[in-house]
């Protein structure tokens, strides 16, 4: 998977988005080779004629079969240019593409154990690939990206989507004092279940004297 990612990016030059793996099984005499056709055999048949027919085995055993690797779905990939910008386009299809490949930061051992195998894989295949190359620098520059974009927020409430601080509500709280004062002085009015036992009692004195009612 890691082989088939670089070379999408820095040989193919496609940012891979949408791509699928998919393991899927198929005999395994399907397409081995039953007996070679002889050349002027080849040269006699009309061109465009598939061969396929004559040197497989066209009655498979399905009880044999073996496991293959699939990669599917081309349709959504677009083309990256080899510098920032295309790396940065490739991120973003990782990032959103289903994860089928390993990814950084699952807060489980096993999980990075396979991001360390795949990243380290992959950097070697990319690094085959744009050797001696300007572009030579990306396939690392890919994998630092994901590493980033995939990084859990910070705990210090400065990132974004966090709470925030505490202070607020204490400064709301120490402004709760003067509010019962003036409930006592309008009679209760705009008093709060916080307030002091002895309010009940000021209100009814308040209430007798009918100030600070309507």
């Amino acid at each position: 998977m890691a082989d088939a990612l670089a070379i999408m990016h820095w040989h193919t030059r496609i940012d891979a988005m949408d791509i699928e793996f998919v393991l899927g099984s198929t005999p395994f005499d399907h397409n081995s080779v039953r007996r070679p056709p002889p050349l002027q055999d080849i040269v006699r048949l009309t061109p465009g004629t598939s061969t396929f027919e004559r040197t497989t085995n066209t009655v498979p055993n399905f009880k044999k079969r073996i496991v293959s690797l699939w990669m599917l779905d081309f349709d959504a990939c677009g083309p990256i240019t080899m510098n920032t910008a295309g790396v940065n386009q490739a991120i973003k299809a990782f990032i959103e593409n289903d994860p089928y490949c390993p990814r950084p930061h699952m807060e489980d051992a096993y999980s990075e154990q396979l991001w360390c195998f795949f990243s380290r894989r992959y950097l070697e295949t990319g690094r085959k690939i744009t050797a001696g190359s300007p572009s030579q620098s990306l396939p690392q520059q890919f994998i630092q990206g994901v590493i980033a974009k995939l990084s859990p927020p910070d705990q210090t409430g400065t990132s974004s989507g966090s709470r925030g601080p505490a202070p607020p509500q204490r400064a709301q709280s120490s402004r709760t004092p003067p509010r019962h004062v003036q409930g006592g002085q309008m009679g209760g009015r705009g008093s709060t279940s916080g307030s002091p036992k002895k309010a009940p009692s000021n209100r009814g004195r308040g209430r007798g004297q009918g100030r600070g009612y309507r």
